[in-house]
């Protein structure tokens, strides 16, 4: 019973959130932060993967889904679970420029674990190969410059780097990524490092119906508030029903994964409604990082 209602374990399946939390790591998530949800399953072990539950009720939480919580929640596509940090909550809105967040216009300071793609000019291969080792960082040679390297990386890895190096600097993600971002009938031009702006919706907010909104917002609609949205002469419809708002029935949140630029998050999946939200995370409950039992993570915190 505590494994339905109190917590749960989750396996890691990628590099996601690297920086926090690495592949292969099992973690403890609270499910009374939120509110527990009764399922009709009884599983042993749970793993962020597949499976088939039917939520019958939520209880409630002593505590609401805070900005820069990490949670795991379900995604309804593939119904699979993701563990993602919250970096927007209902009624605020969001935009992404040159990889740095902004919630309600104001910048989201990254903690020093989350990681960017970076163009590193070193200045001797030898010495940052076995620093590189040391600190386990994946790189790659994709430059015309043999001494020139990219890496996914965090502040703190940067400083630790930068005796080695002659020059860093931030890469942008390419545009030819905005195919396959959430909304894909937007008609600008975003990309996972230059994307928005969004509002992500509140419970009880009353919306206009216009081009842009009809957009974003059609297949959320349509997904998760039981409503069908159709464009028609002159104006909306919901439900057949010609209208020039709509009022969303639940809260929404905005996930990113701490690795920016190595992430299915909410700029592929969109908004994530609380329904679909398990828990908050406690700690890491058991860590293999590098194929090594981590006894220091044991416990960790996020």
């Amino acid at each position: 019973m505590c494994r339905l209602f109190v917590f749960d374990l989750f396996y890691i399946p990628s590099d996601s959130m690297e920086g926090v939390l690495y592949e292969k790591d099992i973690i403890l998530v609270n499910k009374l932060s939120y509110g527990p949800k009764t399922i009709n399953a009884n599983p042993y072990t749970r793993t962020l993967d597949r499976r088939s539950e039917q939520i019958i009720k939520r209880l409630s939480g002593f505590s609401t889904i805070q900005r820069n919580d990490v949670v795991v929640f379900r995604f309804f596509k593939k119904n699979d679970f993701f563990v993602k940090r919250c970096v927007a909550i209902a009624g605020d809105s969001l935009y992404i420029k040159d990889g740095i967040v902004y919630v309600n216009g104001q910048i989201i300071k990254d903690s020093n674990q989350i990681k960017h793609k970076y163009l590193l000019d070193v200045k001797n291969k030898k010495a940052f190969q076995i620093i590189v080792n040391e600190l386990g960082i994946v790189k790659s040679n994709e430059s015309r410059k043999d001494n020139q390297y990219w890496a996914n990386l965090s502040l703190e890895e940067i400083m630790k780097l930068s005796p080695f190096l002659n020059s860093f600097h931030k890469v942008k993600a390419k545009k030819t990524v905005k195919k396959k971002l959430f909304p894909k009938s937007i008609s600008q031009e975003w990309t996972i490092d230059d994307y928005g702006v969004v509002f992500i919706p509140k419970q009880g907010y009353k919306m206009e119906l216009n081009t842009e909104n009809f957009r974003i917002y059609k297949g959320l609609i349509a997904k998760y508030e039981g409503a069908k949205i159709n464009r028609i002469k002159n104006g909306f419809s919901v439900d057949g029903v010609r209208m020039t708002h709509y009022t969303f029935k639940q809260d929404y949140y905005f996930m990113m994964g701490d690795n920016r630029c190595n992430s299915y998050d909410s700029r592929f999946t969109g908004f994530i409604p609380k329904e679909k939200i398990v828990g908050k995370v406690s700690c890491v409950f058991f860590s293999n990082k590098d194929n090594q039992f981590q006894w220091g993570r044991i416990g960790k915190g996020v």
